[in-house]
């Protein structure tokens, strides 16, 4: 719910700004964005096949692409980047900064991709507060 409630208001900003999101969307894309977290390995995917199965193509679309968002899909906001960006700004029920989300402990499974995934989401928050 904290990442639901962020990415709504980060929405709202960002249509504020002239940009043609939902909030709604967002909300929602967040609320069901780990619907398959138990799932093993890429519950994102999982978690999107789900939702397509059953006729939600567009939550499909913004749960398939929490962890890792097309290069593509940075060019201009959305339902899908804002929720990208909520996830990794929310920990548990908490909001945390980009650092503490993706340097926090030192799991040497995240350390293939840490960088990488903490190099796209700097990129959005960065975007995110020039708005």
């Amino acid at each position: 719910r904290a990442a639901a409630e962020l990415a709504a208001e980060m929405a709202l900003r960002v249509r504020e700004r002239g940009y043609p999101v939902d909030e709604r969307a967002a909300f929602a894309g967040a609320m069901l964005h780990d619907i398959a977290k138990t799932a093993p390995h890429r519950h994102a995917l999982a978690g999107a096949k789900w939702l397509l199965e059953r006729g939600y193509a567009r939550m499909a679309a913004i749960v398939g692409d929490h962890m890792h968002l097309p290069e593509a899909a940075e060019a201009d906001w959305s339902e899908k980047n804002i929720v990208f960006l909520a996830d990794k700004l929310v920990k548990d029920t908490r909001r945390v900064t980009l650092e503490e989300r993706y340097f926090a402990d030192n799991d040497p499974a995240k350390a293939p991709y840490r960088e990488a995934h903490y190099r796209q989401a700097r990129r959005l928050l960065d975007k995110y507060h020039n708005l």
